[in-house]
């Protein structure tokens, strides 16, 4: 099949084809793009679970698209607008690629950009028939967005920078990746008590887990404790957590409103310290705090029922704590 000036465009978005798509090798398919969705040419190649993003400028060179394997193709000078991977923005890529037919793979050589940023430099290989990859990046504030789809029964709204030596490998499906490096803003929400916590501090990533120690937190209001967190996994499946969290200084560890939860809300500081634990379907939290004046709590009781019928609330009187003390002196 040859194809001469072929073109879709919308504005100042177009694709270009020409050339010829065969399954000898000598033949080629030329694309030109401009402002062009990433994800489409990965639909065009049918490997619609390689989820990267980003608008694609300048050209590609296709063969072998009839030979029964995968086809052959190679880029020069392609940049790529807004460059992400699972819906994370990474920044501006330059990129150069060409296929590897001994391991089957497009080997990619580029630079990633951020505004103010020093460059991120990326080296790696996609093996789509494997469904594979992988990718080692010299990072410098990169998002961390990326992990979100991995962790999102267990964290909401994964966030924050990462700076170090950082390689992805393994299949997509089955995705490992080890690090060590300084994560910047890293937050994570747990739903349950509808709070965040920011941790900037060293991070190990292993095949077994994500590891932070004895870092400095902060909630959303800038009260701060201790922080030791591991996050074990098998490729991002089967997660479980533990968070150890102490030297908690008014700390915002509750912050539920009635319309989350009209049975109990409210906002709840606290100095001490706790642990949370647990995986996608528990959650096993235990507290050793003392609650701070600004603190507020509501429980709200059924028509029905009396407070002495949970076992799990004890009534103080405070004045009679305050009579005690009196008498006592």
């Amino acid at each position: 099949i040859t194809i001469h000036d072929f073109e879709v465009s919308h504005k100042d978005q177009f694709l270009k084809i020409n050339g010829d798509i065969s399954s000898d090798s000598d033949k080629n398919l030329n694309i030109d793009l401009n402002k062009v969705d990433l994800s489409f040419i990965f639909d065009v190649l049918n490997r619609r679970n390689i989820v990267f993003g980003g608008e694609a400028t300048g050209g590609i060179n296709i063969s072998n698209i009839y030979s029964g394997g995968m086809p052959i193709m190679k880029t020069q000078d392609l940049f790529v607008k807004d460059f992400s991977y699972n819906r994370c923005v990474f920044g501006d890529l330059d990129v150069d690629s060409k296929w590897d037919d001994n391991e089957k793979a497009i080997c990619f050589d580029g630079n990633v950009s951020q505004p103010g940023i020093k460059t991120s430099k990326v080296i790696g290989k996609v093996m789509p028939t494997r469904d594979s990859i992988y990718l080692y990046v010299d990072a410098h504030k990169l998002g961390v967005e990326f992990i979100q789809p991995f962790t999102e029964k267990i964290m909401s709204g994964v966030s924050g920078k990462v700076t170090g030596e950082v390689e992805f490998f393994g299949r997509f499906k089955a995705l490992n990746v080890v690090a060590n490096g300084y994560a910047e803003n890293f937050g994570f929400g747990i739903d349950y008590l509808n709070t965040r916590f920011y941790i900037t501090d060293s991070v190990k990533l292993d095949r077994k887990g994500v590891w932070v120690n004895n870092a400095t937190v902060r909630d959303s209001e800038g009260h701060t404790g201790k922080v030791n967190l591991a996050l074990r996994h098998t490729n991002f499946k089967n997660m479980t957590y533990d968070i150890s969290l102490y030297d908690m200084s008014n700390f915002l560890v509750f912050n539920v409103t009635e319309k989350i939860n009209p049975v109990y809300f409210g906002k709840v500081y606290g100095t001490g310290g706790g642990r949370i634990w647990g995986n996608s379907e528990n959650t096993t939290i235990d507290i050793n705090m003392i609650t701070n004046p600004n603190s507020n709590f509501t429980f709200v009781l059924r028509d029905e029922e009396d407070a002495g019928d949970y076992g799990f609330i004890t009534f103080v009187d405070k004045e009679k704590e305050v009579y005690d003390r009196a008498v006592d002196y």
